[in-house]
């Protein structure tokens, strides 16, 4: 049980990214890798109540909480 609350990071963050880009990719299969990045970066939300750069991203969260 101890190992589910140990799951984090880019060992639990990797695959989900991938698995929401693949399902915008097939509802805008045209999108270039570049579109579905800046997509995937400008619709996260801003989460934990740190500061994010300029350009949205975060050291400890990344660019915030993926939306599928």
């Amino acid at each position: 049980v101890g190992f589910v609350n140990d799951f984090g990071g880019t060992s639990s963050s990797s695959p989900l990214a991938a698995g929401v880009g693949a399902l915008v990719l097939s509802t805008a299969p045209n999108l270039s890798f570049a579109e579905l990045r800046q997509l995937m970066r400008d619709t996260s939300d801003k989460v934990g109540g740190v500061v994010y750069n300029a350009q949205g991203f975060n050291p400890e969260f990344g660019f915030g909480r993926i939306n599928a």
